[in-house]
């Protein structure tokens, strides 16, 4: 027979799985979706915001039916309602599966979320409410004296996933194959989790009327209405911009690997588990010194961003979320309700993060002109801190000289002096003249102007994108990727001795438009370009398109998506299609896999060319296009011209004989594994 002892260890173990299981299987799932709908439905904008849609919604569902289930339910019902779901979503994941066409234009935001709901909705929200269902649980039974600490373990298990995935999982199996485990892993989880469900709620029957949760002095039954609701909510909201506003951060000084942006997502996930477990964090004695020091670290980084070193940056930017984060997230533990209103606080905790992503990746777009959520992210943090300070304060404020006379006024001083410094940051501009900033779903970009070189550049995020002299004549050796002696500028010209007859030009990425120099008034142009604020600055802000007299279109929208449509519809094939989406920091892995490639030799003519600009400071990104272009039997040559722009032209003709320039390229630095759209990993190209 087993002893209480021994039984106790036997649950708190089962509770540590179901805790970092469900959490872990949460955050897998997330990247296996987006990698499983890129190719099929593009990079565009409704692709992504449906999926935040359908992540975000499914979450806060989760923590709302926990919530609704112990607020309202007795034990009894919630054992047989969760049961019963358990069971209908095992069968669920067994018989359904994401399946989209390949037409991205057809399908809207709403109805993507609705898919995804229709497929995996019921699992993500059952997986969701784990932490917030399971720690009701255990609070209003014998199993834990302190519920709270269980949402460590959640966010341990989050945290270890979004480790493991990029590191461990995606560069070593098939997206069907981890599609698969996770199905199992999804399975014993459920059964996992129907035990839990049906002893917990029995012990909860047994035990209702003999049962106390130990309530803290910071902790009153008081706080249950809609002022700490917010505040709860305020306070992960802040945390959820500013875990959004670092990664852009981190993506415009240059991290142009999307690995790298697991980084902040990771220290955000450590800071709840830190949080939750240091409780002296809490204490304004040691927040408000970490939380104001790392908002004037915010200003020297943004001040000095020309000055400092990409890695100085990138640990700068880290140590912000990190410190930011862990004062607020410490607050939100230290105004923790009772255990009868843990539901409620978690249903908080949800709704501000879905509000915060929301206003990030929705809201923030539409109604700001460049990525100021880092200056909102701090300036409302330094408020919160202030206001709560008066709050837990305010006896001491009225009857204490000290507090009222020093440290009251310091409290309230310092968020007044961060959001000046902030707001100063937002007016400056350095000593290039910003003639014009637009902004949609896929980043900043920037029309600027520098007098001493009298040149006009376009900057998508911190990348260039292209130069236009402000005066004079438009001269092909003048811009930064398309000269003469590059790749695609040999190719181009190699095509044009070949055949006397009008060429028609395929881009996927627009830029400034300039590879139009290359075309002839004969010749007609279509540019593929994902980005409406890219198309909005080349027309309005540039010359290039409106040098080229011939036919120039432009199609808004993925490129890849766009291809594969004029494919099945028998357009006119390309005699060079050039590939140049590779520039912007979030590298579209989509568009350069093997079957996307397979894809751009469909769209050309016999005879004609691909050119794929792999052109990277971070990524050697050659070798795997070449290691494509082996597999598909298609021959190739990597040209590298000054200042390192490098190009891969490919030749889908066996028998076109190749000219001198390719004959005698380079080869690849190293041999790679050709990505395919359910395999591959950024880890393979780190230089």
């Amino acid at each position: 027979m087993n002893s209480p002892k021994s039984s106790n260890l036997y649950s708190q173990l089962h509770l540590l799985c179901l805790f970092g299981a469900g959490a872990a299987l949460v955050f897998l799932i997330q990247p296996m979706v987006g990698k499983l709908l890129l190719p099929k439905l593009g990079g565009g904008p409704n692709v992504w915001t449906g999926c935040l849609l359908f992540f975000q919604t499914g979450l806060l569902l989760g923590y709302v039916y926990a919530h609704l289930a112990t607020t309202f339910l007795k034990p009894a019902q919630q054992r047989v309602l969760h049961c019963g779901l358990l069971l209908v979503s095992l069968v669920s994941i067994a018989v359904t599966h994401v399946d989209f066409a390949q037409d991205a234009a057809t399908y809207s935001i709403g109805w993507i979320a609705i898919e995804l709901f229709r497929t995996l909705g019921l699992p993500f929200i059952l997986l969701s409410s784990t932490s917030p269902l399971v720690s009701s649980w255990t609070a209003k039974s014998s199993v834990s004296s302190n519920s709270y600490r269980w949402y460590i373990a959640s966010n341990l298990g989050s945290l270890v996933a979004c480790l493991v995935y990029p590191l461990g999982i995606e560069p070593w199996t098939t997206l069907p194959n981890q599609l698969f485990a996770w199905r199992v892993g999804y399975s014993i989880f459920g059964f996992l989790f129907l035990f839990a469900t049906w002893t917990m709620t029995l012990s909860l029957e047994r035990n209702a009327t003999n049962v106390t949760s130990p309530v803290q002095p910071d902790q009153t039954s008081s706080k249950s209405g809609a002022y700490h609701f917010w505040m709860w909510s305020l306070w992960s909201a802040c945390t959820s911009i500013l875990l959004a506003a670092v990664t852009s951060k981190i993506s415009q000084i240059g991290a142009i690997v999307p690995v790298l942006w697991i980084l902040p997502l990771a220290i955000y996930l450590a800071s709840w588990s830190i949080a939750f477990g240091a409780t002296w964090f809490g204490g304004f004695r040691a927040g408000i010194p970490i939380y104001f020091l790392a908002g004037l670290v915010a200003c020297a980084l943004l001040f000095l961003r020309l000055e400092l070193n990409y890695l100085t940056q990138l640990l700068g930017y880290l140590l912000v979320v990190g410190c930011t984060c862990l004062i607020c997230h410490a607050q939100l533990y230290a105004s923790r309700p009772i255990a009868d209103r843990m539901t409620a606080f978690y249903l908080a905790i949800a709704f501000g993060g879905a509000l915060g992503s929301a206003f990030a990746a929705v809201l923030a777009p539409l109604v700001l002109n460049d990525y100021y959520e880092l200056h909102l992210g701090i300036g409302l943090g330094a408020v919160l801190i202030a206001v709560r300070f008066t709050q837990m304060n305010w006896n001491r404020i009225l009857s204490d000289d000290s507090v009222r006379r020093a440290t009251f006024p310091a409290v309230i001083l310092m968020p007044c002096f961060l959001i000046l410094l902030l707001g100063a940051h937002a007016s400056f501009r350095g000593d290039e003249i910003v003639v014009r900033k637009v902004r949609d779903g896929f980043g900043v970009v920037s029309v600027v102007e520098n007098p001493k070189t009298g040149m006009r550049a376009m900057l998508h995020g911190g990348t260039q994108h292209g130069l236009q002299p402000i005066d004079g004549e438009l001269s092909i050796e003048q811009t930064l990727y398309y000269r003469s002696d590059t790749g695609v500028g040999l190719a181009i010209q190699w095509i044009r001795q070949q055949r006397m007859r009008p060429m028609r030009i395929g881009v996927i990425g627009l830029g400034t438009g300039s590879l139009s120099l290359f075309a002839r008034k004969e010749d007609s142009m279509v540019y593929y370009e994902i980005s409406p604020a890219v198309v909005t600055i080349a027309e309005e802000e540039f010359r290039y398109l409106s040098h080229h007299q011939g036919e120039t279109s432009i199609r808004l929208g993925d490129g890849r998506a766009w291809l594969a449509k004029e494919f099945s519809g028998g357009a006119d094939r390309y005699d060079i299609l050039v590939a140049d989406a590779f520039s912007n920091d979030a590298l579209p892995m989509h568009l350069l896999t093997k079957e996307a490639i397979s894809l751009y030799r469909s769209r050309v003519a016999e005879d004609g060319v691909i050119a794929i600009h792999v052109t990277n400071r971070n990524l050697d990104l050659a070798p795997i296009v070449l290691a494509s272009a082996n597999a598909l039997g298609i021959r190739s040559a990597l040209i590298e011209s000054a200042e390192n722009v490098r190009w891969v032209i490919l030749f889908p003709d066996s028998q076109l004989p190749l000219p001198a320039w390719a004959a005698n390229s380079q080869p690849a630095s190293r041999t790679a594994e050709p990505w395919t759209d359910d395999y591959g990993s950024l880890l393979q190209a780190i230089r």
